[in-house]
């Protein structure tokens, strides 16, 4: 069986582009050779560059990266600087002096004193915010340990659910739930100086239905329940 020559077409096309490539950078290099040639390039580019800077667009691009390349050239230099004369322990005692030097004059200039009153108030009102803050996250903390307390929690939060899903009021939700939390602890409070103590609710109160008199409001029965 005779052999037979397969072509690839495909690495053909790849080849003729390669040819074509290598035949153009030689003709560049060729013709960048020629002085001529060189000196009409960099005219070209001049002109270019004239011509784009005329443009608003591209000279304040190139105004804003200037200024950004400016200040970060600055940034880097003065960070460098710092290092290098940190290193000297003179040049170190007379930063620490000049720092200390421009405190006591800041303090004596009557503005600066007056914002630095004005900080100080401004941080003491954060921290007492921030103070009272924590204190009722601590105290609702310290509440929840205590049974009424817990208890008088799930009667607001299941009447609150319950309320809110049957009527879809979150305002009249709320009302509700604070009441009967409020009466449970009214009547353990009441229990408790008769002596019969209770935690628990009344459970027939809690699987009552809610009624409506007749302009519209909750029932005191359903108010009470839990």
């Amino acid at each position: 069986m005779g052999n037979k020559s397969v072509s690839n077409p495909s690495k053909k096309i790849t080849d003729n582009k390669a040819s074509r490539l290598e035949r153009r950078r030689k003709y560049q290099r060729e013709r960048r050779k020629d002085p001529a040639f060189a000196e009409r390039e960099r005219q070209y580019h001049r002109e270019y560059k004239r011509e784009r800077h005329k443009d608003p667009a591209l000279a304040q691009h190139q105004r804003e990266y200037q200024r950004e390349y400016q200040r970060e050239y600055k940034r880097e230099y003065q960070r460098e600087y710092k290092r290098e004369r940190r290193k000297d322990p003179a040049f170190a005692e007379r930063e620490r002096q000049y720092h200390r030097e421009y405190k006591r004059e800041r303090h004596k200039d009557p503005a600066y004193a007056q914002h630095q009153r004005e900080y100080q108030r401004e941080y003491q009102r954060e921290y007492q915010r921030e103070y009272q803050r924590e204190y009722q996250r601590e105290y609702q903390r310290e509440r929840r340990k205590d049974p009424v307390f817990a208890q008088g929690h799930r009667i607001y939060m299941n009447t609150y659910n319950r309320i809110k899903k049957q009527t879809a009021n979150k305002e009249e939700a709320s009302k509700q739930a604070k009441i009967a939390r409020e009466q449970y602890l009214q009547s353990i409070h009441s229990a408790g100086n008769s002596g019969e103590l209770t935690l628990t609710s009344n459970s027939d109160e809690t699987n009552q239905s809610p009624s409506k008199n007749s302009d519209g409001t909750l029932s005191a029965t359903f108010q009470c329940s839990s």
